[in-house]
């Protein structure tokens, strides 16, 4: 599946490339991760995340993104934990919308939506539980950010949100129980855009 998932990439930026539009880039980020719900009540409690990431342009407004993330939550004494981190790791694809902007800005706005197969490792320790499934999961996810020039064409400041969430079962005699893991990233990155296209445009990738 990891594989798959950068043949539509190199697709869309062979095609986005050959029309004029600067279409490929690849990102990196680091920042606070914060759990929510269940995932919080269960102990986790802020950690940090790091991402590498990469995005297709197939039009002015729309394409394709990729990328890997690895967090690390701290857990904190209300978690029957196996150790004193939880590491959610995993890749990610979806659909990305850049805003129009006037030509020549410096601020580029856009969103995302995609999915995602992650592991969850360690996460519950104790001999009450008789199977704990916590390995690719499938995910949903969501994000927003500002890819902001700082030299030219090719090399952009990144702040960015992304929004997690996913379920999974841990069974044990008698009982099945349903965890939802849920979290927020606040992150700061760098992009580089590696083909700034033929046609004179000032749009990222």
């Amino acid at each position: 599946m990891r594989r798959l998932l950068a043949v539509p990439l190199l697709f869309l930026a062979t095609s986005a490339s050959a029309q004029g539009i600067p279409a490929f880039s690849v990102a990196a980020d680091v920042g606070p991760a914060f759990p929510l719900g269940d995932f919080a009540d269960d102990g986790a409690e802020r950690g940090w995340s790091a991402s590498v990431s990469a995005a297709a342009r197939l039009t002015g407004l729309f394409g394709l993104y990729a990328g890997y993330e690895r967090t690390w939550f701290d857990v904190g004494a209300a978690a029957d934990a196996a150790d004193d981190t939880w590491t959610d790791s995993g890749l990610g694809a979806g659909v990305r919308m850049w805003f129009p902007v006037r030509p020549g800005a410096r601020i580029h706005p856009w969103a995302q939506l995609g999915a995602g197969w992650h592991d969850l490792d360690p996460l519950i320790a104790g001999p009450e539980f008789s199977s704990i499934d916590t390995d690719g999961i499938i995910t949903l996810e969501g994000g927003a950010g500002l890819d902001v020039a700082v030299a030219g064409e090719r090399v952009f400041v990144r702040p960015a949100v992304r929004y997690r969430r996913y379920s999974f079962e841990a069974e044990s005699p008698g009982q099945t129980a349903r965890t939802t893991v849920s979290s927020i990233t606040v992150a700061l990155g760098l992009m580089v855009v590696l083909n700034p296209g033929n046609d004179g445009s000032r749009r990222s990738p």
